[in-house]
């Protein structure tokens, strides 16, 4: 499809119902460890860029790309088996 790309990234989710402040510790911790040494250096082995984004920010890129997705798989004409 034209103008249509993909690439990898990560996340970490939580589930549903997870309490704020625990979302937020969890946050927390993930920020610094993304921003160690020995984890930004093993990350620049495998080409990867530490992002470190907000929940809110990693819900916008989901719900960006599902939307982008959809579009594709409608375009395709793909169905569920």
């Amino acid at each position: 499809m034209p103008g249509f790309a993909h690439g990898p990234w990560n996340g970490m989710l939580a589930p549903a119902g997870t309490p704020a402040a625990v979302g937020a510790r969890l946050d927390a911790a993930l920020v610094k460890i993304l921003q160690s040494l020995e984890v930004e250096k093993a990350l620049d082995c495998e080409g990867a860029e530490p992002a470190g984004n907000s929940p809110g920010e990693l819900d916008a890129i989901v719900g960006a790309q599902t939307a982008e997705r959809a579009k594709v798989i409608r375009a395709a004409g793909i169905a569920a088996g």
